[in-house]
């Protein structure tokens, strides 16, 4: 019996997969805050990782972090499965920044008073952690704390 070992081999022998592309639609968001990466495309059963560059940026899985302001460029790879070999996506941005914030109000709103008389501010609305300060303006006017 004749065997042709070259047609064999070549009957055998892994194939490139699919295009891989990282498939996400949301590429912004704010820093310490996850977007859940995702793929769509490749071929066979192999699993997929990611791969980041950019200051502050990680991944953990498919969970793409920043800690600070930062663009962060991925790469996807599917790896080789039976059949098929591994493949790399294109890179793709994601965009980490600072939102704006609500609106922020000084409360009390009344704006008479009788001179001498101290007024204790406060405030309603803004976003995040980040500490209030106040600013007078006018003559005569003067500031302690709130």
């Amino acid at each position: 019996m004749f065997t042709n070992a070259a047609a064999a081999q070549a009957a055998t022998a892994p194939v490139n997969q699919a295009t891989l592309t990282i498939s996400n639609t949301t590429l912004t968001a704010i820093p310490g805050s996850t977007i859940t990466l995702a793929t769509t495309g490749g071929s066979g059963t192999g699993a997929v990782s990611y791969l980041v560059s950019g200051t502050g940026c990680s991944v953990s899985g498919s969970s793409l972090t920043a800690s600070t302001v930062a663009t962060c460029v991925v790469t996807a790879t599917k790896a080789a499965s039976t059949g098929f070999n591994a493949i790399t996506s294109a890179t793709k941005s994601f965009s980490f920044a600072n939102a704006n914030q609500n609106p922020l109000v000084v409360y009390p709103v009344l704006l008479g008073y009788v001179p001498g008389t101290s007024i204790s501010l406060s405030t309603v609305g803004g976003s995040g952690t980040g500490a209030v300060n106040y600013e007078v303006t006018g003559s005569g006017c003067t500031l302690n704390g709130t």
